[in-house]
């Protein structure tokens, strides 16, 4: 199945709140209340936003050792994600 692409700022992380872990492959990630939306970046670029996340997930992987093992284990495969697509710069 084929993941929704959604046009992203590339600077900009549509989120409340944003974390920067110490991680191998998480270069940030935030949650955004309105909607219950996690959404990650990866240190390659690529981000997702994962809908329908409750806030108390996202709490317990900003106190987790290690944020991207937990988002692999409790987040990745329990949630639907939709990639989002980095927009094209504007001259």
């Amino acid at each position: 199945m084929e993941k929704e692409k959604l046009p992203v700022d590339e600077d900009q992380l549509d989120a409340d709140e944003i974390e920067t872990p110490e991680s191998k492959n998480l270069k940030r990630y935030g949650y955004r209340s309105a909607d219950n939306t996690l959404i990650i970046e990866f240190k390659n670029g690529a981000r997702y936003e994962y809908p329908d996340v409750p806030r108390e997930l996202f709490d317990q992987m900003r106190h987790a050792d290690s944020a991207g093992s937990f988002f692999a284990q409790r987040v990745k495969n329990d949630f639907q994600a939709k990639r989002l697509e980095k927009q094209n710069a504007r001259a």
